[in-house]
């Protein structure tokens, strides 16, 4: 979880935390108890009267969130305003605060030209560390667990980033193209885990007709991402972890219209492209200098999740080997 939220930390902040930082690993620990928790108060968001219950997890999701916005959201605003060079941004922020100068150039309180303001800046941060850190870090979670269950798979991946890439230097995006394989076991550990099953909660803006379905206006609608991922009729093993799901009959990668994991349309997630290099490149490092296997005397571990704001593994123990 560290080394991917650290990523995003640059992208975002544009700043770089070491491993050991103290104060990210607080943040990390509170960020795994609210993803923990906020499946067990999902029936307040519909039922708000549940929300005044003595012990309701949604008050103390709401006390951590605003610990976080406090001891650090609030905190890198004020100092990338101070610091902001609008015509050289350093990063999202900057980039942020520089199309809102230049949007509300004009603008006035009765023609507004943009509902950008530090409010929504702060609740953008808030979304785009937190789900740049849950969602990569419990597929990659998924992943090493099914190379300990699937141990021809990991033979197979092994064997390819030898050929291509060797062990002199570590996999890089380039590289890509030339490990179909892994590259498939990449996608399948997308579609297998499906971290995010049921999808962000939508609404529509208008009545509209699907598939012969009359739906209202500002109706909340919940996407099955799983139903679709696990479809018999779109997956020849669907239960399976089969990375021959996107090989065609020469070994090339095949995209697969199924696949669905960051949702689909205009509002897919915007942290797609990042998430698919972020997995390959991490777990393609990984293999290449590991072997990976249970604790001596311990069985696989069963691919059995637990259901909080993404889908992650039951715990489980590994040892990694160096090649």
């Amino acid at each position: 979880m560290v080394g991917v939220s650290t990523i995003i930390c640059s992208l975002v902040f544009g700043k770089h935390y070491t491993h050991d930082d103290a104060f990210l690993k607080q943040y990390l620990e509170i960020l795994d108890e609210m993803a923990a928790n906020m499946s067990n108060g999902a029936a307040a968001a519909f039922l708000p009267f549940l929300r005044i219950l003595p012990g309701n997890v949604l008050t103390k999701f709401k006390r951590n969130s605003d610990w976080i916005r406090a001891n650090w959201l609030d905190i890198e605003l004020v100092e990338h305003k101070e610091t902001v060079d609008v015509s050289n941004p350093r990063d999202y922020i900057d980039a942020y605060l520089a199309k809102m100068q230049t949007t509300k150039e004009g603008s006035t309180s009765r023609h507004p030209t943009t509902h950008m303001s530090d409010e929504q800046l702060v609740a953008c941060l808030g979304d785009l560390f937190a789900a740049g850190t849950e969602t990569t870090t419990n597929t990659l979670k998924w992943g090493l667990l099914y190379m300990l269950r699937y141990p021809d798979i990991q033979r197979k991946v092994q064997a390819e980033l030898d050929e291509v890439v060797g062990r002199g230097r570590l996999p890089s995006i380039k590289d890509k193209p030339n490990l179909p394989y892994t590259h498939a076991a990449v996608l399948e550990m997308l579609r297998c885990s499906s971290v995010v099953p049921l999808g962000v909660l939508r609404a529509t803006t208008k009545e509209t007709t699907i598939g012969g379905y009359r739906i209202p206006n500002r109706t909340v609608l919940i996407p099955n991402l799983w139903a679709v991922t696990h479809d018999p009729r779109y997956w020849e093993k669907p239960d399976e972890f089969y990375p021959e799901h996107f090989l065609d009959a020469d070994g090339k990668v095949t995209n697969r219209e199924a696949l669905i994991p960051f949702s689909s349309g205009t509002r897919l997630c915007i942290g797609e492209l990042l998430a698919r290099m972020e997995l390959f490149l991490f777990f393609s490092s990984v293999l290449q200098r590991f072997t990976l296997a249970p604790p001596e005397g311990s069985p696989r571990p069963e691919a059995k999740g637990k259901l909080g704001i993404t889908l992650s593994p039951q715990p489980y123990k590994l040892t990694a080997t160096l090649r």
